[in-house]
C-alpha cells in the first residue's frame, strides 16, 4: 500500500466548515486519516512538508475556454484540462464558442470524447442558439443526451427574449441550467456624467434586469446570470 504524508498544511473542506492546521495521510490515493502530529514509521511510505499549501477538496471551473474544435493553435481539451488539474481543478466547464460552435449534439459528442484522455472532469455547455447567432434555438434535447450540461451564448446574450424565455423552458424541461451573460449590446459603458464629454455611447442599468431572467418576473426557470466586470458609471469597461 502506497502511503503518502502530507504535514502541516492548511486543510479546507466547506462541507464541514472545516479551516485549520493539519497534516493528512493518503493511503493509495484516499484519505485514510486527518489529525494532528501524525507520523509514518520508516520506509512506510512518503512524507511532505506541507506548510503554506491549501489541502481541499478539487476546485470547479464554469467558464473555460478549450477552443478544441478549431482553434488547437491555442488550446486543445487536453492541455487547458493538465493546466486545470495543475491549478486545483478537478472539474471544468467549456464554453460554445468553438469553431464549429457546439451547438449540435456531433460537437458535443466530440469534446466528450476527446476528455476522456483528460486528468480532469470536462463538462461541455452548448449554445442556446445555433452558430450563436440568436435567430433559432440548438437542438437542446439531442445536446443534453449527448452530454451537454448547460447552455450559454458565452459573452453574448440572446436579444429576442421572446425566443431566449422559449429557451430558458426547455432548458428547464430538460434539467439544464442557461448560463446568461446579461449585457446589453449598444453601449460601451454604464451611462453617467462624464461619457457625453467623452463622447461614449451608454445604457442604462435596466437593460442588465431584462436579460437576467432570475432577476425579472420569470419565475421557476433554471438560470444562471453570469455577469463580466463592471466598471463605475461613466467609466469605460475595464
Amino acid at each position: 500500500m502506497k502511503r503518502i504524508l502530507l504535514q502541516g498544511g492548511r486543510v479546507i473542506d466547506p462541507g464541514s466548515s472545516l479551516d485549520q492546521t493539519l497534516d493528512i495521510l493518503l493511503a493509495d490515493g484516499a484519505v485514510a486519516e486527518i489529525g494532528r502530529d501524525l507520523r509514518l514509521d520508516e520506509g512506510a511510505g512518503t512524507t511532505i512538508q506541507a506548510r503554506g499549501w491549501w489541502i481541499m477538496p478539487g476546485a470547479i471551473d464554469m467558464h473555460t475556454h478549450l477552443r478544441e474544435p478549431g482553434q488547437e493553435y491555442k488550446e486543445t481539451i487536453l492541455s487547458g484540462a493538465r493546466a486545470a488539474a495543475a491549478g486545483g481543478f478537478t472539474s471544468i466547464a467549456c464554453m460554445a464558442n468553438t469553431h464549429p460552435v457546439n451547438d449540435c449534439a456531433a460537437v458535443t459528442r466530440f469534446i466528450c470524447e476527446q476528455a476522456r484522455q483528460a486528468p480532469v472532469n470536462v463538462f461541455p455547455i452548448g449554445s442556446v442558439t445555433v452558430g450563436m447567432q440568436g435567430k433559432q434555438m440548438v437542438e437542446m434535447g439531442d445536446m443534453a443526451a449527448a452530454g451537454a450540461v448547460a447552455f450559454s451564448e458565452d459573452g453574448k446574450t440572446v436579444e429576442n427574449t421572446k425566443l431566449y424565455r422559449h429557451a430558458l423552458e426547455y432548458a428547464g424541461s430538460l434539467n439544464r441550467p442557461v448560463v446568461c451573460h446579461c449585457q446589453e449590446p449598444t453601449g460601451l459603458s454604464m451611462k453617467g456624467k462624464s461619457l457625453p464629454c467623452m463622447d461614449f455611447p451608454g445604457f442604462l442599468r435596466w437593460p442588465r434586469s431584462l436579460t437576467s431572467p432570475a432577476a425579472s418576473c420569470w419565475p421557476n426557470f433554471s438560470t444562471f446570470p453570469y455577469t463580466s466586470p463592471m466598471s463605475a458609471p461613466g467609466e469605460p469597461w475595464r
